[in-house]
């Protein structure tokens, strides 16, 4: 898990004072294809915990597969222009407030790195 970023509570402060949110569309969008790849990866590694035995190289590279999938769709989402969303529907909410995105990138970003890692 990331470590918080280090003015995290001012961070909060000001998504409350400012009210800045996400349009609900997008937060589908990303639940949808974060949490179909998140899913996959919480299966497989319950799999083999739960048999106490080593994870096969083929399912790890699943994995490797599920968290660029993260990374791209965290990419798409963070772009700073409109005209290179992937997502024409969701234009007009883009680009993110500039906290939002740097939550996205901080947090989801070192998950997945430390992911990776780990396989």
């Amino acid at each position: 898990m990331a470590n918080p970023l280090p003015n995290e509570k001012e961070i909060y402060e000001q998504i409350e004072c400012q009210k800045i949110t996400i349009e609900p569309g997008i937060w589908d969008l990303i639940y949808h294809h974060l949490g179909d790849d998140i899913t996959a990866i919480n299966l497989l590694c319950a799999y083999y915990l739960s048999r106490k035995e080593p994870m096969p190289i083929k399912e790890a590279e699943k994995i490797l597969v599920y968290t660029r999938n993260i990374r791209d769709i965290i990419k798409k989402i963070t772009l700073s222009s409109p005209q290179d969303f992937p997502f024409p529907q969701f234009k007009e909410n883009i680009p993110l407030h500039p906290v939002i995105k740097d939550m996205f990138t901080h947090y989801i970003g070192n998950d997945v790195v430390a992911i990776n890692f780990i396989v």
